[in-house]
């Protein structure tokens, strides 16, 4: 049972002292349960004040009662409701919101949830509070907080005209009364908001729906100002677009109510207004994303704006902007004539709501009329798209899909007719990748899109060339005879690709490979020649580049077998496959060994052993002779100070090693090898790098610079295979060098009789001018070895001593020959 009801309990139980007591409380006690029927049965919020006022006064015999809410923010009384007596006739307050600061008696009610009496005689009562009651002629007030949820909600005030004392029975009455009224206000407020909530959401949808349905911008933005306009009971509501670029708006919507005044209704529809020079609270709006609400009298408010408020007669406005895409360039104005006003929060969050429909609705036109544009441009382009499809963007020329349903074509076609043939030509430059370095790559696509008129010159129209990817074009030959056409074609490509041509006022010379396959019937798609045409030029590539192969299937086991050695190569480090042999090197004078060659060897598990030749070009073009070149060093290294300590002698043994182009290429060639020598204790100069004119080819500058700073170190360079390159005079005289070795082409060949012995007499006179030392490799006779000996050659090398050995192998030999 609750306070209030043991309450009305107890002042039932009282006994009465006499018959019109009773009879008075029984009154009393109709009129509670009448007027409790009245107050709950109500859901209108002003009909339930209304109510409640009238009642209280009714059955508690008041003068007047009055209603107000707390504004717990704002530490104020607002008036809801009032009951007069009906021969005061309309009674006019200065306000209907009482700071609480200077009303101390009624905060004093509200703070401590507890009723109050206060009488006019009271020698403490406020000023403020005495004057009120002076002003209607009261005499008492009794003060009761309304409280729902242990929350004080408001307050409700009894006035009479004497000094009334209000009875326990009274008061408690008047409790049960302001908490049924307060229970009664919070329903009809969850109702009116029930309402109005659905009431915004049905409006919220009708906008949507009208923006899903209808891409007429006008018609869309106008039903968002209606609802907004009638929703906030306002007097008309606009939305406008602004212009960033030049700070002008212009209003695309309007809406008036039925309160709007003549003065307001005149429309705006198209007009401009420029907001550099007016009305620049505007730009403030929109500069801050954040809604804004400024009234007539606002005294910060710009005079341009006060003048056009007072022009059509506005009191309040409420101002939302309207964010499309990344900037705010749209606002919506809701405007109230008839007096000021404060907008809620929700009316605010309403608003806005409705504002972001209306960028949607914004957007939604401005992606129509961007697709519409978009569908004539694609139109306009879409050949253009198919184009590029198939075409490379370089040269123009048609790309792999296109060339491989071409290919496809004319396949099927040859099927069909027995004796049509056709040819497929991969057509790749050499050496392309030095124009790019050398020139760059502008330069390199200049150079590609004059080839690709080149080999177009040198075809016919029914004949198709492609760019196939980099430096490589693909060449179909339609309808020819034979291979010889075939070939001759080829011919005529690379001859008008070896035709030195200008670019950007450079001459370059280029030159190119190709390879080609003909028809057959073992191919079943397009990629099979392409293949095969691949393989035929790599064939090229690796024999004699600037000429033309025609594919055999031969070429092909040969390739798979190469792809299969790089894949074992790839494992050998790993595996510990590879060991190195040594070749002593001696002086021909005394014939004590000065120092040895390392040579590389590589043992496989599956395939025995595989010479050097076919397997160190393979570790050049993938790379990994980098990593295996580092690990020669380290092993050589290794073992030279082995024989150094065994073998003591002055100057001691030396060590030759081979590098090569890719390995002084690597940034951190020199460092590793200073490191490598330090970590193992071998003196600089016991080191030699052995090079061959081919790394001077394209890394010119590179090559010269490593080379300098390895003889800084102390470390010593020779010469390898000297005559058999490009220029080996130019060389020895530009580069860095120490020794040069003689080619074995030139020594097997040497003697008395040989034209080559005045040769070899020229490069050892070359040398000594030079200062250089000289080494000949590949000395097979003992006459061989006297003769180099007496024109001057200090060093030689070869079978006439002994082969490459393993180090136990040459115990034996070192024995003999050391000093």
């Amino acid at each position: 049972m609750t306070s209030d009801q043991d309450s009305l309990k107890r002042i039932l139980e009282i006994e009465a002292q006499s018959e019109s007591v009773r009879l008075e409380i029984l009154q009393q006690l109709v009129s509670l349960h009448t007027a409790s029927t009245a107050i709950v049965s109500k859901l209108d919020l002003k009909e339930v004040l209304d109510t409640v006022t009238r009642e209280m006064t009714q059955i508690l015999n008041a003068k007047s009662c009055a209603l107000s809410e707390w504004d717990h923010e704002k530490d104020i009384l607002k008036t809801l409701s009032e009951h007069w007596p009906e021969d005061w006739g309309e009674v006019e307050l200065d306000t209907d919101e009482y700071p609480l600061t200077k009303y101390p008696f009624a905060a004093k009610v509200l703070h401590e949830k507890k009723e109050a009496q206060l009488f006019a005689s009271q020698p403490d009562i406020d000023p403020k509070e005495y004057k009120l009651m002076d002003r209607f002629e009261m005499k008492s007030i009794l003060l009761l907080p309304l409280v729902f949820q242990e929350r004080v909600i408001g307050l409700v005030e009894l006035y009479d005209e004497d000094e009334r004392e209000y009875t326990d029975q009274e008061i408690i009455i008047a409790k049960f009364l302001a908490n049924l009224a307060a229970i009664a206000i919070e329903n009809a407020k969850l109702f009116t908001d029930t309402i109005r909530s659905y009431e915004e959401q049905m409006a919220l949808r009708s906008s949507a729906l009208v923006i899903s349905s209808t891409l007429d911008l006008s018609k869309t933005l106008t039903q968002i100002a209606v609802q907004i306009c009638q929703l906030l009971d306002a007097t008309s509501a606009y939305i406008s677009r602004y212009h960033i670029e030049t700070k002008s708006s212009r209003v695309v919507a309007e809406y008036y109510s039925e309160h709007a005044s003549e003065k307001e209704r005149v429309s705006d529809m198209g007009v401009v207004y420029d907001h550099s020079k007016e009305m620049q609270q505007v730009d403030k709006l929109l500069a801050s994303g954040e809604p804004d609400v400024y009234h007539i009298n606002d005294p910060d408010l710009d005079g341009t704006t006060q003048a056009y408020l007072e022009r059509y007669g506005g009191k309040s406005v409420l101002e939302i902007p309207i964010k499309i895409g990344e900037d705010f360039s749209a606002f919506v104005e809701v405007w109230e004539t008839r007096h000021k006003r404060i907008f809620t929060e929700n009316e605010i969050s309403l608003c806005q709501a409705f504002a972001t429909q209306a960028a949607i609705a914004i957007d939604n036109a401005q992606l129509f009329e961007m697709t519409q544009q978009e569908i004539q441009r694609r139109e306009r382009i879409e050949e253009k798209l198919q184009y590029d499809a198939l075409h490379d963007t370089l040269t123009d020329l048609p790309n792999r899909t296109l060339f491989l349903d071409r290919l496809g074509h004319v396949m099927a076609r040859s099927k069909r007719l027995k004796d049509e043939e056709f040819a497929v030509l991969y057509v790749d430059l050499d050496k392309f990748k030095i124009i790019n370095d050398s020139l760059g790559h502008p330069a390199g696509d200049d150079v590609l899109v004059r080839i690709s008129l080149l080999i177009k010159e040198a075809v016919r129209e029914i004949d198709t060339v492609s760019r196939y990817g980099g430096d490589e074009f693909l060449v179909l030959l339609e309808s020819i005879k034979g291979v010889e056409e075939a070939i001759a074609v080829s011919d005529r490509i690379r001859e008008k690709i070896n035709t030195p041509m200008t670019i950007r006022d450079r001459e370059v010379l280029i030159s190119a490979s190709s390879g080609i396959v003909m028809n057959a019937s073992e191919y079943e798609n397009p990629e099979e020649y392409i293949r095969d045409a691949d393989i035929a030029m790599y064939h090229v590539k690796m024999n004699d580049k600037g000429q033309h192969q025609v594919f055999n299937p031969e070429m092909r086991s040969s390739f798979f077998k190469r792809l299969t050695l790089e894949s074992d190569l790839r494992r050998a480090i790993d595996n510990e496959e590879f060991t190195l042999v040594y070749q002593p090197i001696l002086s021909l004078t005394n014939r004590h060994i000065i120092g040895f060659e390392a040579l590389l060897r590589w043992e496989t598990h599956a395939l025995g052993s595989i010479y050097p030749n076919e397997f160190i070009p393979l570790a050049e073009e993938t790379g990994l002779i980098v990593e295996l070149g580092y690990w020669v060093i380290r092993q050589a290294c290794k073992q030279i100070v082995l024989w150094q300590k065994k073998y003591p002698q002055d100057p001691p043994m030396a060590i030759s090693v081979n590098i090569s182009s890719k390995q002084l290429a690597h940034k951190d060639f020199t460092r590793i090898v200073e490191e490598t020598i330090a970590d193992i204790g071998l003196a600089p100069e016991s080191l030699i790098l052995e090079i061959t004119e081919s790394v001077f080819i394209g890394e010119t500058m590179v090559a010269g610079e490593t080379l300098k700073t390895v003889r800084d170190l102390g470390i010593r360079v020779h010469l390898d295979d000297f005559g058999t390159g490009y220029s080996a005079l130019s060389y020895i005289d530009e580069f860095p060098v120490d020794a040069i070795k003689i080619a074995r082409s030139f020594v097997t060949s040497f003697n008395p009789f040989e034209k080559k012995r005045g040769l070899v007499h020229t490069i050892v006179s070359m040398a000594q001018d030079f200062g250089l030392e000289v080494v000949a490799e590949g000395i097979e006779t003992p006459e061989q070895a006297l003769k180099l000996g007496d024109i001057g050659c200090q060093y030689g090398q070869g079978f006439n001593f002994t082969p490459g050995k393993s180090p136990e192998d040459l115990v034996e030999f070192i024995e003999e020959y050391k000093k």
